[in-house]
């Protein structure tokens, strides 16, 4: 599964937008949050529908309002995300839902809400119109859908549990982190040449980052231990130095992401894919 996408349109942007100033400030809360989430999952896209990012708002461009009033280091990582959308491809994945924030139609929210079905391809939205405040957890939104017949259904009130701002890009920080990856049901993330390897969980395991290559499947006595944040091994022979230098280098970030998990106490991710010796 892909790393969450980033999506954004013209109810985006706080319909209806009152005052230059309004439109600001909510380009800089969405480019702030999504900023962040490109950062925690870097193979995320930021997604603007094609013809919202053609508009032209107070004398304005879009990207050039975005420019004007975000830091350069966020614009620059956002912009080297972008993928414009096209009306076919929005259509193609909204199928028969939609979600209205305000009694507008949000089609960033509705992309958002689907990442919690089978479609899984989106999880962030911005929107505040003039004088709300989203800088709670849930958004209250209104759900719409289309039954069997094809009659539609709704509104279902509910909370939409995706980034809003940057309050949510920290709050969903470790959801953000774990989206699309497999949990491993134990301790052993992989296994090189019918060697199990191992990450072990707080409170039994300490730092610096590392982990466990066990003699065989049915031992739990460690054959070799490796770091991974820098990489080195720490304990046993060197039959494996070269393939789990280049096993790391390969899932280092995973191994990191896994690591911050095991240190709360909870299972790593599941990696896969070390060569046989």
């Amino acid at each position: 599964m892909p790393a969450p996408n980033l999506y954004f349109n013209d109810a985006s942007l706080g319909t209806p937008v009152v005052d230059l100033n309004h439109l600001k400030g909510n380009l800089r809360r969405f480019v702030n949050a999504a900023a962040t989430v490109l950062t925690l999952r870097p193979g995320s896209q930021f997604c603007v529908e094609r013809t919202t990012l053609q508009r032209v708002l107070f004398e304005q461009t879009l990207l050039d309002l975005f420019a004007s009033c975000c830091p350069k280091d966020q614009y620059r990582q956002v912009l080297a995300g972008l993928r414009p959308l096209e009306p076919a491809q929005i259509a193609a994945a909204l199928g028969s839902r939609d979600v209205r924030l305000g009694g507008v139609t949000c089609i960033g929210a509705t992309l958002a809400d689907l990442c919690a079905t089978e479609h899984s391809i989106g999880w962030i939205f911005s929107v505040q119109g003039k004088g709300d405040t989203y800088d709670v957890v849930g958004v209250s939104a209104e759900r719409y859908d289309l039954d069997e017949s094809g009659a539609m259904v709704g509104p279902q009130k509910f909370e939409l549990p995706n980034v809003a701002c940057q309050e949510h890009a920290a709050h969903w920080r470790n959801a953000l982190h774990d989206f699309g990856t497999a949990i491993s049901v134990s301790a052993r993330i992989d296994e090189i040449d019918g060697r199990p390897i191992v990450m072990y969980s707080a409170p039994a395991e300490h730092g610096p980052p590392h982990v466990h290559v066990l003699y065989g499947r049915h031992s739990s006595e460690t054959f070799a231990k490796y770091r991974f944040d820098v990489f080195g091994r720490e304990l046993g022979p060197p039959k494996y130095d070269t393939e789990m230098r280049a096993w790391v280098a390969r899932n280092r970030l995973q191994l990191m992401r896994s690591w911050d998990r095991c240190q709360r106490g909870l299972k790593p991710f599941q990696i896969g894919g070390v060569p046989a010796n």
